[in-house]
């Protein structure tokens, strides 16, 4: 007789109780995922050191943050997800170096605190990222119970954490995160344009090696089509939450001339050296030498000298 096999426990559970009806929308259930996905993200940018950074996700964040959603049960929707696969994970250098662990782990401890009213932790990205799960599952169900099992748990910490929210308060519990506009001038490398019916977009790269997507206003989608591989100078409205920014959008743009060069120096090498007095005549370093070494002799001696003194074989 077979012995059972018994599965392993998720490593990430999502349980959203109380649901009216049966089965979930499609776009609540899409809402959550998206925003539970970006808010694994902004905490692995936030462990990393880049929190609120604009811009395509990067490698090692994907190490850390790509989740996988191994189910979805119907009922009380129920959400199962896997850490990121191992070998997308660099070799650790320094024990100090997160983890995909660490990574969940803030983000129910998070939750606890959003449920407990207590503020976060210094870090209103992350605040605002887990805000948006959080409204997400109010949407679908009137509570819900998050439940963590580390893959590598540590000694001195339990094997499982709970988190559990009632969602009839959302809104009160979801502390208010402070938003600000403002506007600013960008200029770089036109490397991208969306333009669609209602939906403009341009994407630059700046100076110093960053991407910024910023949407762009009705009447710019004109002349947003012709920035295309150009260098453009974007006038913008940058709104913020907190310390992280919610939107940029284009609101002026203009061309910039192309940069002029020229292959040719402005100078040569010879008008280079008469400007700093130096001999346009190399020197004659053979005549050189043979005043110091006059003969094979002396080449020799010098060259057992170093020997002695480097501990070793010149080459």
């Amino acid at each position: 007789m077979a012995s059972p096999s018994f599965e392993p426990a998720p490593w990430l559970e999502f349980r959203i109780e109380e649901t009216e009806g049966t089965g979930v929308d499609v776009r609540a259930l899409s809402r959550l995922l998206s925003d539970l996905s970006s808010a694994f993200y902004e905490i692995a940018r936030s462990k990393l050191g880049r929190s609120g950074r604009p811009g395509p996700r990067a490698q090692d964040e994907d190490a850390l943050a790509a989740i996988r959603i191994l189910e979805i049960e119907p009922g009380s929707a129920i959400i199962r997800a896997a850490p990121p696969p191992s070998e997308n994970l660099p070799g650790r250098l320094f024990p100090t170096e997160p983890t995909p662990d660490e990574v969940a782990l803030d983000f129910v401890r998070e939750v606890q605190r959003i449920a407990a009213h207590e503020p976060g932790a210094d870090r209103t990205a992350v605040r605002r990222r887990v805000q948006s799960v959080v409204r997400d599952a109010s949407a679908i169900g009137r509570s819900a119970e998050l439940v963590f099992r580390p893959v590598s748990p540590r000694a001195e910490e339990p094997r499982e954490f709970r988190a559990r929210i009632r969602m009839a308060e959302a809104e009160q519990l979801v502390a208010v995160v402070p938003k600000t506009v403002q506007s600013r001038r960008l200029s770089g490398h036109a490397y991208m344009v969306d333009v669609e019916p209602g939906k403009w977009r341009v994407r630059l790269k700046l100076p110093d090696g960053r991407d910024v997507t910023l949407d762009v206003a009705e009447e710019l989608a004109a002349a947003v089509g012709g920035a295309l591989d150009k260098p453009v100078e974007i006038e913008s409205i940058e709104e913020r939450e907190g310390d992280a920014v919610s939107r940029r959008l284009a609101v002026g743009l203009s061309l910039l001339p192309p940069a002029v060069g020229t292959d040719q120096p402005p100078k040569s090498v010879r008008e280079l050296e008469m400007e700093q007095g130096l001999s346009i005549e190399r020197p004659d370093y053979v005549m050189l030498a043979t005043r110091v070494w006059e003969t094979e002799d002396d080449v020799e001696g010098f060259g057992e000298y170093l020997r002695q003194v480097r501990g070793g074989s010149l080459g």
